[in-house]
């Protein structure tokens, strides 16, 4: 049989972060979103910001860190360091 039930949504100290710094929880999204919109320029100005959403396009979205990393113009190493990060 199919569970019909959602999974809990949980908040991490980034998605706390994220809401303080933009005044929305991006990570709770679940439309699909361009990797476009996830790095507006005025955003990778600050590196904490542009490292939030790193992992947010990562860890809740499903980008690839080669596709980060090639869309942002840093190297693939450079995007799984920011995701480790604790």
């Amino acid at each position: 049989m199919k569970s019909i039930l959602m999974p809990l949504v949980t908040v991490t100290s980034r998605d706390v972060y994220s809401y303080v710094i933009t005044g929305t929880f991006a990570s709770h999204s679940y439309a699909a979103a361009r990797i476009e919109d996830f790095f507006p320029p005025k955003m990778l100005q600050d590196k904490t910001l542009r490292n939030e959403q790193i992992y947010i396009a990562h860890i809740r979205h499903g980008y690839t860190l080669k596709a980060i990393a090639e869309h942002l113009k840093i190297h693939y190493t450079t995007v799984s360091k920011i995701v480790r990060m604790p």
